[in-house]
């Protein structure tokens, strides 16, 4: 279930905060998986694979917090997490 994937990632960001609420972190675990509608393939045998999830997502998160008028550095540092090889 891809809600609660994403909220256990939210939850285990909050788990390693050590200042107080971070916002790129938590903003970097809701968008982690962003790219992975756009980049679903469906292989033989039933598997399917979501590949350059990250670096496809990288660039949604870019455009989505630009358009809400986030900081620009803030949209790097998150767009760098979103980007960050998950294997």
């Amino acid at each position: 279930d891809v809600y609660e994937h994403t909220l256990t990632v939210v939850e285990q960001a909050i788990d390693l905060e050590q200042d107080g609420p971070d916002l790129t972190l938590r903003l970097a675990a809701l968008l982690h998986d962003i790219g992975k509608p756009a980049t679903r393939r469906f292989e033989e045998g039933g598997g399917v694979s979501f590949h350059h999830h990250e670096m496809v997502g990288a660039r949604m998160t870019r455009k989505r917090m630009k358009a809400l008028r986030y900081p620009k550095d803030l949209v790097a540092d998150v767009s760098a997490l979103v980007d960050y090889p998950q294997d």
